[in-house]
């Protein structure tokens, strides 16, 4: 009897067993069917999450447990566990994801570029817009979230990561800068860990060779239109796009010779200047200001496109890069940017023999350093040097040699009496 009620024990047992796995695997397939799915109490979501509230207890559904949450948009979500341990120890790790409070990262981000505004020398308008563009960029699908949790790295991987490698660079810059103000003003105790650009920074824009400068500004002035003009205005000049494409009538000045450059602010406290005008250049920019209001743009054109825009200036710096790529075609060489042009200037005229801080000075730089950094290059530096250096000892060895000569004739006129004296004698 004790035998049969010990088998029909185990068998029991043994029923027990086989209803509890098959439990176990049900409720392990409908877990897989739930909005969120939480193992060793932490979040299978794509980000780490924060939370502006977390339920303070479990609430039973059917067999399993459920903690209530409000991520940092406002939405309410769960998470399910299969005890209710586990539903308690999620609540407390997730009390450290807790955040009450913060500074929500587009509101910093437009506090940031109105202090930039507010500078003693602020920069100018289009470098601001070209900031907040790029700030934006990264926080553009997480402007809630405070910037004391924001997520850098998952938002550089989705909106950063697969840009140009200077794309990258400029926006890292922006982000320091901000980061630097946001420590400055108390609203981060210290810098997060910002993620790096991948790759080089280009050394620098394609410019032209001699050969083929000479034919885009044989077709430049042969066309003669206002923006072929302005083309060929940088590149005798060495002035920015931006600058070209707001120059009124007014900045033409002493019969054509000089032209006030950046005269409402530049970019740079050396943008304002004066320019002089090289004589082949003269004649097409007194002939666009002839007759012309003061006011008037001294590059004024016709659009071409229809499409309105709201940033006038950018507008007329895209349609100079339109027109100068169309000269490049024209002319039959490779194809640059409006702003090569400037650099095309500065390396003509550092071969040429021009000194450091003149070409510096026609470019509105303050220190050469960023006119070879960026425009000149260290092999043209270089040539133009050993040009120098070599002139410099050409003019020692001709004042060594003029210096022996005059020595020979003073002797000799020294001496000449002396003979004199002696044949008398």
């Amino acid at each position: 009897m004790t035998a049969a009620h010990t088998t029909v024990a185990d068998e029991i047992a043994i029923l027990e067993k086989l209803l509890a796995e098959k439990r176990a695997a049900n409720q392990n397939s409908r877990q897989l069917s739930e909005k969120r799915i939480v193992d060793d109490c932490g979040s299978a979501t794509e980000e780490e999450p924060m939370f502006t509230w977390i339920s303070p207890k479990p609430y039973v559904q059917h067999s399993r447990f459920r903690v209530w949450t409000k991520d940092l948009d406002g939405e309410k979500s769960y998470e399910t566990f299969n005890t209710e341990i586990e539903a308690l120890t999620f609540i407390e790790k997730a009390q450290s994801k807790l955040l009450t409070s913060g500074h929500p990262i587009e509101v910093v981000v437009r506090e940031y570029l109105e202090s930039r505004s507010r500078e003693p020398e602020p920069p100018r308008a289009s470098t601001l817009e070209t900031l907040g563009f790029r700030l934006r960029a990264i926080i553009r699908d997480r402007p809630r979230f405070p910037i004391e949790a924001f997520p850098w790295r998952r938002a550089w991987d989705a909106h950063v990561a697969k840009k140009s490698t200077d794309t990258q660079y400029g926006v890292r810059s922006a982000i320091d800068g901000m980061i630097a103000w946001a420590v400055e003003q108390r609203i981060l105790r210290r810098p997060p860990v910002l993620p790096s650009p991948t790759g080089h920074k280009a050394r620098g824009k394609q410019t032209l060779r001699i050969d083929a400068a000479r034919l885009f500004m044989r077709v430049a002035l042969t066309e003669g239109d206002p923006l072929a003009i302005a083309a060929a205005t940088m590149v005798l000049t060495g002035i920015r796009p931006g600058e070209a494409m707001t120059l009124r009538c007014r900045d033409l000045d002493n019969d054509g010779r000089l032209l006030w450059v950046a005269s409402d602010g530049g970019k740079t406290a050396a943008a304002e200047r004066q320019q002089e005008v090289p004589d082949e250049l003269r004649p097409y920019l007194k002939r666009l200001a002839q007759n012309r209001s003061p006011d008037g743009w001294l590059f004024d054109f016709e659009p071409g496109r229809k499409r309105q825009t709201k940033n006038l200036y950018k507008s007329r710096r895209d349609a100079l890069l339109r027109r100068v790529r169309a000269v490049c075609k024209t002319a039959g060489v490779p194809e640059v940017v409006s702003h090569s042009m400037r650099g095309l200037h500065a390396k003509l005229a550092t071969e040429s023999g021009v000194t450091s801080h003149v070409v510096a000075a026609a470019l509105g730089h303050t220190s050469f350093v960023v006119t070879a950094r960026h425009y000149v290059g260290a092999a043209a530096t270089r040539r133009s040097a050993h040009r120098r250096s070599l002139e410099v000892l050409r003019n020692s060895e001709a004042a060594v040699t003029r210096d022996a000569s005059e020595f020979t004739a003073a002797k000799n006129e020294a001496a000449a009496p002396e003979d004199g004296a002696a044949k008398s004698n």
